[in-house]
């Protein structure tokens, strides 16, 4: 398991989902993203998460990945749209 704080993301409120890109992604087998200490978005497995109520502004962000082997995060997008 890993996690992953931000201590501030501005974030518009209009954020949809969040993407991910990197190597050896397939090994992730759960996401839960919390801003503000609220649960925003949770998935099995890789791929995009879906968000919801995202608040407008700035907030603290944790992201927790759990893993069965080594993952390398290189970028993450925070996108207006549910891909």
């Amino acid at each position: 398991n890993a996690e992953i704080g931000f201590r501030y993301i501005n974030f518009t409120g209009k954020e949809k989902s969040l993407t991910f890109s990197g190597e050896d992604l397939e090994n992730i087998t759960y996401i839960k993203v919390f801003a503000g200490g609220k649960l925003l978005g949770e998935r099995r497995g890789t791929g995009v998460v879906a968000l919801k109520n995202v608040p407008k502004g700035k907030s603290e962000v944790m992201i927790s990945v759990t893993t069965l082997g080594e993952v390398k995060l290189e970028t993450m997008r925070f996108n207006p749209y549910c891909i």
